[in-house]
Parts: structure tokens; sequence; C-alpha cells
């Protein structure tokens, strides 16, 4: 069956985030338009000359059908045309419409982990591809089961009436609305599907540690201490090494201070991301034996995946300078976090991690059957195209076994963050994986089951 494999960016112009621009559009510029290639009223076609299912239509037809009923309306969609990225893309809509995004975190990582579905599938067999489509709709069941049961069922309600002159007039409206915690005006400004975003970005202020606002103030403060050149330094990645030892025992000040400093020594930063990268792939594989696999404390290595990505597209220095100083600031705050919430980091560190010796090879099968840092490290060091073998053995598992969120985000980051890391580093960022996210031992799904199951229906093979 021919299908068409709609992009992340084809899907967003699809759900209609044109509201994005609010947030990029450079300063004067005019409205935003969707590219050539695509348009936000127009369905794609396949190869065959099938129409794709509207969106909306089908985000509805998930929404309004039991759990096991929505493999059923997936697979009919199937039949009709739709492709895997029609499903993300559904999956996702019918989340921001269905399920309440406050807190940001809980139920509404249904949503959250779309775009990580789609990043992992971007390099995966069509086979895999359907899996991760097909487990992003039923986990949006079962958050909307919760949501049902905890928030009354909440529904996001219909857009505001708005009459802005332009784009820049809405972009005022949603800075001045979001600094004054106002969510009613900041709805007005932010129609759209990023509204739930925005809505859950608002709840209770109170919610946030005098912690956070400090080292997001700090880094403020920081911002204009580093020096003139500091974008064009040199790279030197035996300095990384550096900063993540002198980031083990400091405190959140002490880390943005550490991250300054390394920029007025001259360091480029690749080598300063690359330091935070380590430390905070170091932060999960030293988790101690209480942080369970069903609840592994992935936040380090996710959050500084996200500042980084923050920091890469945008256009402006002041938020490149914010971005890194406050994944600085962040980190320490997640250790103490961690600390607290399952006891003192065990274990070697990083940097002591497997170093390649003279032991034998050891195969795939090995490294995954009985899961081992170490082992990992040697064979994604040693083994030509190493990382690309064992990521896609990674993903391979994950989207057979996976049985929460949190597998698809940390899998996603560790892809993302691996390919920029100096491939020095590649080992360590991958490595610490294979005691979290699926192995051979753990048992198929019922997702899973359910999925295979549709695919048959649907004549996929």
């Amino acid at each position: 069956m021919a299908t068409k494999r709609l992009s992340r960016r084809e899907a967003l112009i699809h759900l209609g985030v044109g509201a994005a621009g609010l947030l990029a559009l450079p300063r004067g510029a005019g409205a935003a338009t969707a590219p050539e290639s695509a348009s936000a009223n127009t369905a794609p076609e396949d190869a065959s000359g099938t129409t794709a299912p509207d969106l909306e239509d089908l985000a509805n037809s998930i929404r309004a059908a039991s759990r096991e009923g929505a493999f059923d309306v997936a697979a009919r969609a199937i039949v009709n045309g739709a492709g895997y990225g029609d499903l993300l893309g559904a999956a996702f809509m019918a989340g921001v419409h269905d399920v309440r995004p406050r807190s940001v975190g809980g139920k509404l990582h249904c949503v959250m982990m779309v775009d990580s579905a789609f990043q992992l599938v971007e390099a995966a067999p069509a086979r895999e591809a359907w899996l991760a489509a097909l487990w992003s709709v039923d986990d949006f069941k079962r958050s909307q089961e919760r949501d049902r049961q905890e928030a009354g069922d909440w529904v996001l309600p219909p857009a505001p009436a708005v009459s802005f002159t332009g784009p820049e007039q809405a972009r005022r409206e949603l800075v001045a609305a979001m600094d004054t915690w106002d969510a009613e005006r900041a709805d007005r400004a932010i129609v759209g599907a990023l509204r739930s975003l925005v809505n859950g970005l608002l709840y209770r202020r109170t919610s946030i540690s005098d912690s956070e606002i400090e080292v997001f103030e700090h880094a403020g403060e920081l911002a204009a201490e580093l020096p003139a050149g500091w974008l064009r330094g040199t790279e030197e990645p035996a300095q990384s090494e550096s900063l993540l030892r002198a980031l083990r025992g400091s405190d959140a000040r002490e880390a943005q201070k550490l991250v300054v400093a390394a920029f007025r020594d001259g360091l480029g930063p690749q080598t300063v991301w690359d330091g935070l990268r380590l430390y905070a792939s170091e932060l999960f594989h030293r988790r101690p034996k209480s942080a369970a696999r069903r609840h592994g404390p992935v936040h380090g290595v996710t959050e500084v995946n996200a500042f980084a990505y923050v920091w890469r597209t945008t256009g402006e220095e002041t938020t490149k300078r914010l971005m890194i100083l406050q994944a600085a600031g962040w980190l320490p705050l997640m250790r103490h976090s961690l600390d607290g919430f399952f006891g003192a980091q065990q274990g070697p560190y990083l940097d002591a991690l497997g170093a390649p010796g003279e032991e034998a090879l050891p195969s795939m099968e090995e490294v995954f059957e009985q899961p081992s840092p170490a082992a990992a490290r040697s064979l994604i060091d040693r083994r030509p195209g190493g990382a690309e073998a064992f990521m896609a053995r990674l993903r391979g598992h994950l989207l057979e076994r996976a049985f929460q969120s949190h597998q698809y985000k940390y899998a996603a980051a560790i892809a993302e963050e691996s390919a920029l890391v100096h491939p020095r580093w590649t080992s360590r960022i991958l490595a610490p994986a294979v005691t979290y996210t699926p192995v051979p031992a753990d048992p198929e799904t019922e997702t899973y089951e359910r999925s295979r199951l549709a695919l048959r229906k649907a004549g996929v093979a």
C-alpha cells in the first residue's frame, strides 16, 4: 500500500500552528506563510494519487472512539490512504484538544512525545514507523481516560474572537500576557494549536520554585558577561570532559559561572555544550537503583536537549546566551531533586565508563540481552558504524516494547544529541540507554499486539 510519509514540518502546517510564527517572527517582518510545497488548506496526496484524510476529522474520530476502537479507526484511515505521519498528527491534535495541559507534565506527555516519535521514525523502516504512530494513538487514549477521571473530561474551549492589526501587535500582546500571568489575555493572543502550550505554561505561578526562578534571573544577569566573540571560540573536545568534572560538585550559580569562565578562556560553544551534555548523561547514568525503569529520571537529558534546540534555532543572540546559561544552572537543580527523591547517585562516573581495552568485542545481542553500559560503549566505539547500528537496534526494541512515553522522549533526545556531540563523546551519550529503554527480555505490550492486529486489518505487512 502506497502512503505518503508526512514530515514533521508538513504535519505542523496541517495542524494549523502558523501561530508559532508569533514566537519566532523577526520584529517588523510580515506574516509568516506556508512553504510553496505544502498548503495548510490542501490535503497531501501520495504517489498513487490517494488524498490523505483531513487531520481534524481523523483526530475527532480517534477522540470519540473507545481505546480499542481507536485501533479500528486507525486501520480504516490507513485503508483510505492515511500515512503514519497523518496518524501522528491526528494523535497530537486529539491530545491538544482533549487533555488538560495543567500541569504540562503527566497526562500531557501524550502530546509532548509526538515530536519524539516523529524524530525516531525519520530514519526507521516503515513497519517501525507504523508502530510508533499507533503507539501514539493509544497513548492519547490512555491519557484521555486519565483526564476524564482527574480533570472532569476537559476539552479545549472554542478559540476566542480576536482583532489584531498584524502579527507584531499579537506578539506584543502575548509577551505582555505571559509577563503578567494573564491566561485569558494570552489565549486571545495565541489562537491556534499553541493555545494548549500557553495554557500549560501559565499554570500556577506558585508551582515554579524559587530556585528555578533564581536560575533564570541569574542567567539574565550573567548573559552580558559572555565575551563579545563567545560564538567564535576554539573548540577543544578534551575540555568538555574538564567542564564535566568541574560541574559535578557545583551548585546552580557556580555552574553558570563555570560556563562564563569557559567562554572567557576562549572555548567555543560546541565544547561547552558537550560538557553540559556529558553531565546530563552522567546524572542519568549514575541514578540509584531505586530509580526504577518505569520512572527513570530522564529529564536531565531531555531538558538539555530542549535548551540546545532553542539555542540552535533562535536568531536572537540574547536568547542563545540565556539558553546555555539556563541549561548550566538547571542541571544542578536536577541533581539535587533526584538526590532528594531517589537517594544519592551511585556507581562510576561517566568518564570511567568501560574504556575500551583488549577484551573481546561484544555482539549487539549480548549488549541488549545482558544490558551493560560498559559493553555498549565498547561496541559503539570499536565497531564501524556502531552508533548507528546501536541506535537502530534500540529503536526497534522501543517500538515493540515501550511501556511509557518517557522512553520515547529519552530515545529521541539521545538520538539527536549523539549526532550533535563531538564523535569522541557519542558513546557516552548512547551507552547508558541500555539500562532504561526496552530490551528483548521485556514482554511485548498490549499496545503492540493491538497495533499488529490493526495493521493486518489495514493490509500493511
